[in-house]
This record gives C-alpha cells, structure tokens and sequence, in this order.
C-alpha cells in the first residue's frame, strides 16, 4: 500500500521534511513483519472460525407461553392492543 494513501486513511498529516524518514521506517517495519511470516512457514494450523474454544450450547426455540394475554398483562393499554411491545426511540 503506497505510504500517502495509509497516511490519508490514517488522518495523519505528514510533514514533507519528515515523510522520506517515515516512509522508510515504515517499509522497514513491513518488511521486518513479512520476514517474520515468512519463516514462520505454513504451521498446519486448522483455520479457526473463532478465538474461544467452546462450543455454545443453543437452546431449542420452544414457545414457553401460549396465552398472549398473559404475556402483555403488564404492559400498557396501546401494547396489549396491538400485541406487541412499543418501546421508547433509543437511537435519534
């Protein structure tokens, strides 16, 4: 990636009399993370589709009430109307 196009998605505004010295020390980072990749090979490590390492437990989508009265009975008069809960704007 050419350094003014990271520097741009960075925000970073970068001196002119600095930008030779930084962009060199950057190119060295790079080029130190690459080698380290390099010889690190290809380890046979099984992709991961997480970090963790358990397994969730999902439950299964059983309808624990049938009366939907009784599910809105402590709800307002407008919720109980339309069977559904109205919940206050969060995001404006």
């Amino acid at each position: 990636m050419e350094f003014d196009k990271l520097a741009n998605m960075a925000r970073l505004k970068i001196d002119a009399s600095k930008r030779d010295r930084l962009e060199k020390n950057f190119q060295s980072v790079i080029n130190k993370i690459d080698s380290d990749l390099a010889s690190l090979g290809d380890l046979n490590i099984a992709p991961m589709s997480s970090v963790h390492e358990y397994i969730s437990n999902m439950r299964n989508d059983d309808v624990q009430e049938t009366n939907i009265n009784k599910v809105f009975q402590n709800s307002d008069e407008k919720s109980r109307s339309v069977k559904c809960f109205i919940v206050p704007k969060v995001i404006s």
